[in-house]
């Protein structure tokens, strides 16, 4: 599995698409977050759920992380632990 992160113009959500066919075919975007941040980067779990860790830019500067977990209808939000 691999995964593909997108960062459109500030204000607008981070996105991210999901290749189940080693990058031969894409799915349709999921939105991970609404902030304007930097530096996304994601990595597959042992147990096959994806977490993605970003840098939040503005007044409240932060490093977020969000777990999800990749099943046939696509991703679903996990418990980040």
């Amino acid at each position: 599995m691999r995964t593909q992160l997108t960062k459109p113009a500030p204000r607008v959500a981070w996105l991210t698409s999901v290749s189940k066919t080693t990058a031969r075919t894409w799915n349709a975007p999921y939105r991970i977050a609404d902030v304007i941040g930097a530096y996304p980067s994601s990595v597959e779990l042992r147990d096959g759920s994806v977490l993605f860790i970003y840098y939040t830019e503005g007044a409240r500067r932060v490093i977020r992380a969000a777990r999800y977990g990749v099943g046939r209808d696509g991703l679903k939000p996990m418990p980040p632990g």
